[in-house]
């Protein structure tokens, strides 16, 4: 662990390395079994669009790092603008993620009033959810990064209006991505189509929605910072 203390970048976040390494590591894993002919076949084919999503909720601690960077390497301030629009626009891919649970319906979990015992089920179950956990890992983590950053550079409030902020906009992404079909690069290509389809689907349940959605990410993000305050403050005791 010291050796690998020596080579992370000074701008990097040492108390989060670890959860880094971890999630880069999964992430690998959970896309690399779709390249092992033994696991394929109890894949099915199922979710070959998975990697492809964790690629995209990647994208948002790819450019978290490069703001951090961009910050301490003194870049100019169009770099860092850069960094922080192109973080802001990925984000919604990672929460996204938690909703490529419905694609759970194609198995059949219960036969009669058994649960299967069919090893493919399980295991899709299984590599599915790992999937989704870390796309939205990748996702909080960048969060925590840029929350910590704006805490140190504009103040606490600052910091949490990012989080309220960026939970509005994912839970209006995800409802756009989920339920009217758009991705973020309509943003850049059909933007003025996309606002129609807002626009004339926009109604009380889409609202509903969009709540539900910005809840779900504020509380995750919550969640995680509560723990690793938890974390800190055991070994702070310890130590």
């Amino acid at each position: 662990m010291h050796i690998i203390n020596e080579k992370i970048p000074a701008w990097f976040p040492r108390d989060l390395i670890n959860p880094f390494l971890y999630l880069i590591s999964c992430s690998i894993l959970v896309t690399g079994l779709f390249f092992i002919p033994f696991f394929d076949m109890y894949l099915q084919g199922h979710w070959w669009w998975l990697p492809w999503n964790i690629f995209l909720a990647w994208l948002p601690l790819f450019f978290a790092l490069c703001l951090l960077w961009a910050v301490h390497g003194e870049q100019s301030r169009l770099i860092i603008i850069t960094c922080w629009g192109l973080w802001l626009f990925f984000y919604p891919n990672a929460p996204y993620m938690l909703t490529d649970l419905i694609h759970l319906n194609r198995f059949e979990f219960v036969i009669g009033t058994q649960f299967s015992a069919d090893p493919a089920v399980w295991f899709g179950f299984l590599h599915l959810v790992a999937g989704v956990a870390v796309g939205c890992g990748f996702g909080l983590l960048s969060l925590v990064m840029l929350q910590r950053y704006t805490e140190r550079t504009r103040g606490a409030v600052w910091s949490w209006l990012l989080v309220a902020g960026t939970s509005l906009l994912s839970g209006i992404g995800i409802w756009i991505g989920r339920n009217l079909r758009f991705n973020s690069w309509d943003i850049l290509f059909r933007p003025f189509h996309l606002l129609r389809n807002i626009a004339s689907q926009f109604d009380r349940n889409a609202f509903l929605l969009c709540l539900l959605f910005t809840i779900m990410c504020a509380g995750a993000h919550l969640m995680v910072v509560s723990f690793n305050k938890e974390v800190k403050d055991e070994r702070g005791i310890r130590n």
